[in-house]
């Protein structure tokens, strides 16, 4: 009973954040190269807006500071996501928003509408990757999973976003 509370209270807390980020909407706005903003990033928040306009053909990086963990229901990922534990969840990779990226990845999209995309991630091993973008618009983020299915997701990650060129 305890958990129970306990997880329902974060998972409202977890939004709420992502509600006040949604305030802050309207003032989106083209990045300089170098500029960067750090992004509370909700696990239960099917988009959560960066505040970045993006054009055609800029690069980003996407850094995860730490501690760089959210959780899927029961499982702990890292913005790199994890892969299918169970026979179940192997059969609803393809209803993932992006089946091609592992469960919980950082994943994007410039609009709600736009077609999601995999980030690459800044880590220890990879210091140089880059997301170019190819459509114009306001960049949000979200964890990789069925839409339906965001309820059970608690935690947030806190991600840097910088302009690289």
């Amino acid at each position: 009973m305890y958990s129970a509370i306990l997880v329902t209270a974060t998972l409202l807390l977890g939004c709420a954040a992502a509600d006040c980020v949604r305030c802050n909407e309207s003032k989106a706005r083209p990045f300089r190269v170098q500029e960067s903003t750090t992004v509370l990033v909700p696990a239960c928040s099917k988009w959560v807006p960066t505040g970045i306009i993006v054009r055609q053909g800029e690069c980003y990086s996407v850094e995860s500071l730490p501690p760089d963990r959210w959780y899927d229901l029961i499982v702990a990922a890292s913005a790199t996501g994890y892969r299918s534990k169970t026979c179940i969840q192997r059969h609803f990779e393809p209803r993932r928003r992006v089946p091609s990226a592992p469960w919980f990845a950082l994943c994007g999209s410039v609009t709600t509408s736009g077609r999601p995309f995999a980030l690459n991630v800044l880590s220890t091993e990879n210091s140089k990757e880059m997301n170019c973008t190819s459509d114009n618009g306001q960049l949000g983020v979200f964890a990789n999973d069925i839409p339906d299915a965001y309820w059970n997701n608690w935690g947030s990650l806190r991600v840097r976003i910088t302009r690289i060129h």
